[in-house]
């Protein structure tokens, strides 16, 4: 991944320099030497900053579309590397900032890995990288727990799904079923997150996990007070009049900060999805706001 083995490099490159300052007992060769320092000590600054805020990683196949270490199915590795974007950018659109999925950034591929035979993903930045992980780390890690948990159980599955929307859902299976049909085994690093689906059963019993979970919404309109609003995360907590109870879960993209930010702690007329995440043995209830406002905008 270029951005971790940016940082051994730069970190490498540090430390043989401080070890030649140490050694040297030359006065010049010394302040030459010291006159690099401050340089290389922000190459190492840069790398570990872009390591943890910029997503990446490596996406290994094996199996039947994998020709030994020679290389892999071209349509397969088009095909799947696609349907994996587009299950992330999913996976960005619920977790990451409000805006059009469109506008919303992407994985580059970067470089090809052998042995099991895939490829290296990563954020390229338009702009310089921020102080915490962008929305596409966050999106990719999520996503790699997300088919970890479908490889695993009913209940685990149920519950990191929870909260998720349809589309993400959609998009799981499809990748599910672009491994399946190709006898494809799965190995995903992100520097984060690990996953290894090594065993073509297992992924089909992920499929047919996938495949028999369903995500429905309906839509409810509720009166009250919104008391939470967590902007980085996109979560919402309502108490409804006249009962007090709260409501919490995601904020729908569509919906604007600035909306949101002005109706804070005000009482509101919302519209809320209830999204039910089911399958044959697990059933679980979340929220989406959908749309808000001002309770003075009610009609009487």
């Amino acid at each position: 991944m270029i951005y971790a083995r940016a940082v051994d490099r730069s970190q490498s490159h540090l430390d043989t320099l401080r070890a030649m300052i140490e050694g040297t007992r030359s006065p010049i060769t010394r302040r030459n030497l010291e006159s690099r320092l401050e340089e290389a000590e922000a190459e190492v600054r840069l790398a570990e900053q872009q390591a943890a805020t910029l997503a990446e990683a490596e996406l290994l196949f094996d199996g039947a579309p994998v020709r030994a270490q020679l290389g892999i199915e071209a349509r397969f590795g088009g095909q799947s590397v696609q349907v994996f974007q587009e299950l992330v950018a999913a996976m960005t659109s619920d977790l990451g900032p409000r805006g059009a999925l469109a506008q919303a950034p992407r994985l580059l591929i970067t470089g090809v890995e052998t042995g099991s035979f895939g490829f290296q993903l990563s954020e390229v930045p338009d702009q310089l990288v921020g102080t915490g992980p962008s929305p596409l780390k966050l999106a990719l890690d999520e996503t790699t727990r997300l088919l970890h948990a479908a490889a695993d159980s009913d209940e685990t599955f149920t519950e990191r799904l929870t909260g998720r929307s349809g589309r993400v859902l959609t998009q799981l299976k499809a990748f599910f079923r672009v491994l399946t049909e190709a006898q494809a085994t799965l190995k995903v690093e992100t520097g984060q997150v690990s996953l290894r689906l090594d065993d073509v059963d297992r992924i089909k019993a992920a499929r047919d996990r996938a495949e028999a979970t369903t995500i429905q919404e309906t839509q409810e309109r509720r009166v009250g007070r919104l008391i939470g609003l967590m902007q980085q995360r996109s979560q919402f907590e309502l108490r409804e009049e006249p009962e007090g109870v709260v409501l919490s879960g995601r904020v729908a993209s569509e919906l604007s900060l600035e909306l949101l930010t002005a109706l804070y702690n005000q009482r509101v007329v919302t519209t809320l999805g209830r999204v039910t995440t089911a399958n044959n043995t697990r059933s679980r209830v979340t929220w989406v706001l959908r749309d808000v406002q001002p309770a003075e905008a009610e009609p009487s």
